[in-house]
């Protein structure tokens, strides 16, 4: 986030829950498009999971340093590709270290487990209900009927145009 001059993966070997798996929001996307954080294809997806080695089947809890920002983007991202048990850990890191929780550092030794899991531990599926795109929307709002809602997630500042993007763009 603006003003942390640590990379992700500095703050990730500076400290994180014993057994976490780096999942790099700004790597795990579509990078054919200059988009942040678009949903990757299938196939990109799959080949990522067997890096971390997660599998659809397993369970994954997702949590941040100091937010919910990044990790809920991963709770959604698994659901999209058919990880049904998936979580948001109820806090962030700085709560899990204040309440004594243990903590882990540096390099993670790379795992070779997924070369010993079968084929169906990556069967992901991507959940076309999950994700719409701008004509999705258009025809929605087009529709006298108005069966869905729309939610915009930015803080009150950003939604009203007075509050710049954190990110910076």
């Amino acid at each position: 986030m603006p003003g942390d001059t640590r990379t992700k993966t500095e703050l990730y070997q500076q400290e994180r829950i014993p057994g976490a798996k780096f999942f790099d929001i700004d790597l795990i996307a579509d990078r054919s498009t200059d988009l942040p954080h678009m949903i990757p294809s299938l196939s990109e997806w799959t080949e990522h999971m067997k890096k971390l080695n997660i599998g659809v089947n397993d369970a994954v809890i997702c949590y941040d340093d100091h937010s919910i920002l990044g990790s809920s983007r991963a709770w959604w991202t698994l659901k999209v590709f058919g990880v049904r048990n998936c979580w948001i850990l109820n806090s962030n890191l700085a709560k899990w270290k204040n309440e004594g929780f243990p903590l882990e550092k540096g390099n993670v030794r790379k795992e070779e487990a997924s070369a010993i899991r079968s084929a169906e531990d990556f069967n992901f599926s991507f959940n076309q209900g999950l994700v719409k795109n701008m004509k999705d929307i258009k025809r929605w709002m087009s529709n006298s009927a108005k069966s869905y809602e729309v939610v915009d997630a930015r803080s009150p500042g950003r939604f009203a145009g007075v509050e710049p993007d954190p990110r910076g763009k």
